[in-house]
């Protein structure tokens, strides 16, 4: 299993963390050599042990992917439709070359 908490750090003082949520990727045993199929939960900062939503990704190529993308993949199979917008920036912005490897996005 893959866990990604994300905690709000104020003012970098880590005795004040505050968790703002987790993503779980689970390996569902389906998959094989190449490919993998994943369960995901999140969780939200009020409720770090309940699921706020829960999704898969199916066929993931183990050779050519690496853990980003799952993770990549795993958000866009629970909250991928609320952030549309943001996909289409990031979408347009890729291909402006892979050299960019930063970015500011505005909402």
């Amino acid at each position: 299993m893959i866990r990604v908490t994300i905690q709000m750090i104020p003012r970098g003082d880590e005795s004040r963390a505050r968790h703002m949520g987790t993503v779980e990727i689970a390996n569902d045993g389906t998959g094989d050599q190449l490919t993998g199929n994943y369960k995901v939960r999140l969780s939200r900062m009020d409720s770090p042990t309940r699921a706020w939503k829960t999704g898969a990704v199916l066929g993931f190529n183990r050779k050519t992917r690496g853990p980003h993308d799952l993770l990549l993949l795993a958000l866009l199979s629970t909250v991928g439709d609320r952030n549309k917008r943001i996909i289409d920036i990031l979408k347009a912005e890729a291909q402006l070359g892979d050299e960019q490897t930063t970015s500011e996005v505005s909402i």
